[in-house]
């Protein structure tokens, strides 16, 4: 009788965990929590494995987390890849890699961080950018808003939306700039030595599709002096934003600033981030 009794508490037991949230530490554990652990001076060991044996594991879930020895850091399969607890991936990325939401064009020395665009090109609406750019004469040097650098692109990205004008091109980009796309929020249009390097990768023979949808022209965020109409150098400086050419013609040869400061159309313009 006594066994029949433990038996039946025993499963009467089962039944209440299957239908509550388990505490361990705690009588009452949180109700939005499946699990809950509390403790003062413990924490929770996950399996520690270094990089080989945690690409060994075989078909992961999205979701699944491991201790990465190698790196000191949390893993995380993203259902794509291995992504460490900095944001940044496990294994090392390669051009012309699939990653952070487009095709990886650069890629630094430490093989975890570089440049990646997004795979559309937009056409034409920098023609109207760079008119309200010049708009913007003023006797100041504007340039020392704009970068010419990696990662210049994105500041420069956000001088450009700062100006609000109403124009329909402009608001394009301004809601294209902070918008979700591949679930990334920073893309921005890239400065002229991220574009050069766009460019290399492809001349180098990276195989980058990107490019087979521009003109050969691509528009950058960085702007160029040009001496106003009165001609004296300092004084009223206009600028216009200017393209790079992937190869020699209208915009000035190879790698080079478009001699045509505003152009009506046949340039492209793509958008990249960093990770």
């Amino acid at each position: 009788m006594k066994k029949l009794s433990f038996g039946l508490s025993f499963l009467l037991s089962m039944q209440f965990a299957h239908s509550q949230t388990v505490g361990i530490g705690t009588n009452a554990p949180l109700p939005s929590a499946q699990l809950e652990i509390k403790s003062t001076n413990k924490g929770v060991l996950l399996p520690r494995l270094d990089t080989a044996q945690i690409n060994k594991i075989v078909q992961p879930d999205s979701g699944l987390i491991v201790y990465c020895k190698t790196y000191k850091q949390l893993a995380l399969w993203n259902g794509t890849y291995w992504m460490l607890g900095d944001g940044s991936s496990m294994n090392p990325i390669k051009v012309g890699d699939q990653f952070g939401g487009g095709t990886v064009y650069f890629v630094d020395a430490t093989g975890k961080h570089g440049l990646t665009v997004f795979g559309v090109a937009f056409e034409y609406f920098m023609c109207q950018i760079s008119g309200i750019i010049h708009e913007q004469t003023i006797s100041t040097d504007l340039k020392t808003y704009f970068h010419s650098s990696i990662g210049g692109g994105r500041l420069n990205t956000a001088t450009i939306v700062a100006f609000d004008a109403p124009d329909p091109y402009y608001q394009t980009i301004k809601n294209l700039y902070g918008a979700e796309i591949e679930g990334y929020v920073d893309w921005y249009i890239p400065s002229r030595v991220e574009l050069d390097l766009l460019i290399k990768a492809s001349l180098d023979g990276t195989y980058l599709p990107i490019l087979s949808e521009t003109s050969g022209r691509i528009w950058s965020s960085e702007p160029a002096t040009i001496p106003g109409n009165n001609g004296t150098p300092g004084t009223y400086t206009t600028y216009w934003v200017r393209c790079v050419s992937v190869g020699a013609g209208n915009c000035g040869g190879s790698n080079a600033w478009t001699t045509a400061m505003r152009n009506t159309g046949g340039i492209s313009t793509l958008i990249i981030r960093q990770f």
